[in-house]
């Protein structure tokens, strides 16, 4: 597919085309970080059904080895260790039925037993779990960030159309001037050709845009009551939702530091981010104040996403 579409001067490359064939997008599904569980069915004509979009994505798949997860193990592959990078793996001591998480570096000697890293880890959601008392606050920067996303988009998206209707009356331009006869079809060829490419570009990129937020309040409702129960969720979810649960806080995964024997985080979504935030500056005020807290509003111009 990509030497087809590099011949037609495309210059598409083989990982560009497997991302491409894998945004849900195309199929009908808006992906975004700020979204619960992070992918919502949109309201607009999809390009393909989800069939096609399934066949596709299984044959960019083709020549890839599939492992076999162990469920038992859910931080297999979102830990690693701290000392030399390499992912943790799951193992059990038979005889004692004891499960372990281990490097499997030689000689790095960094292992814990599963028990107490799942307790670590629920602990380390409880500091990114959103308090019940601080859910109008957090509403509120919700509400205002959802807002200043879709207003930054809208104003992109109408710089990109812009550019868009320019190519297009170049387009058209090179096409008038083929028929007067003042190119040659040669000229007519190169110059048609960047101009198409740089086209398609332009609708990619506006393809990768999600639809604007609508139901700004709903969606900031959902957001807060996932938050206020992270560790819970943790715990009692399957494997499918511990997983997905652990890259929705911690995109890029997290460290395990066995000398402290603790986790150390990498990027952080920004929505649990301001939730850290906000709890920090919510319990520094609570420790300098015997009597009721007074509202923190004055926290919303700070909690930037």
């Amino acid at each position: 597919i990509c030497d087809k579409l590099n011949a037609m001067g495309l210059n598409v490359k083989y990982k560009r085309l497997n991302q491409i064939l894998k945004n849900p997008i195309y199929c009908g599904y808006i992906v975004h970080e700020k979204l619960e569980g992070g992918r919502v069915k949109g309201n607009f004509e999809p390009l393909i059904d989800e069939e096609t979009f399934n066949i596709a994505n299984g044959l960019a798949n083709v020549g890839y080895v599939k492992h076999q997860v162990n469920e038992l193990y859910p931080l297999c592959g979102h830990v690693r260790c701290a000392d030399c990078g390499t992912k943790l793996s799951g193992y059990v001591v038979k005889k004692r039925h004891i499960h372990y998480y281990k490097c499997s570096t030689k000689h790095c000697k960094n292992n814990k037993s599963l028990k107490i890293m799942h307790m670590l880890y629920a602990e380390l959601l409880k500091g990114f779990q959103l308090k019940p008392e601080l859910v109008p606050l957090f509403q509120k920067v919700i509400k205002l960030e959802l807002g200043h996303f879709n207003a930054e988009q809208d104003k992109e998206i109408k710089t990109i159309k812009a550019n868009k209707t320019e190519v297009e009356n170049k387009i058209k331009k090179v096409q008038v001037r083929l028929g007067l006869g003042e190119i040659n079809k040669e000229i007519y060829d190169t110059t048609i050709g960047a101009l198409q490419t740089e086209l398609y570009k332009i609708n990619a990129q506006l393809n990768s845009y999600t639809k604007k937020l609508s139901n700004i309040d709903n969606i900031a409702r959902s957001i807060s009551t996932t938050s206020c129960k992270l560790v819970s969720l943790w715990n009692n979810g399957d494997y499918q939702d511990k997983v997905k649960l652990q890259k929705l806080v911690f995109p890029e995964g997290v460290l395990w530091d066995k000398v402290n024997e603790s986790f150390r985080t990498l990027k952080i979504n920004r929505v649990f981010d301001v939730i850290h935030s906000l709890t920090d500056n919510y319990n520094d005020k609570k420790e300098r104040s015997d009597n009721e807290i007074t509202p923190l509003s004055h926290l919303v111009g700070m909690a930037r996403f």
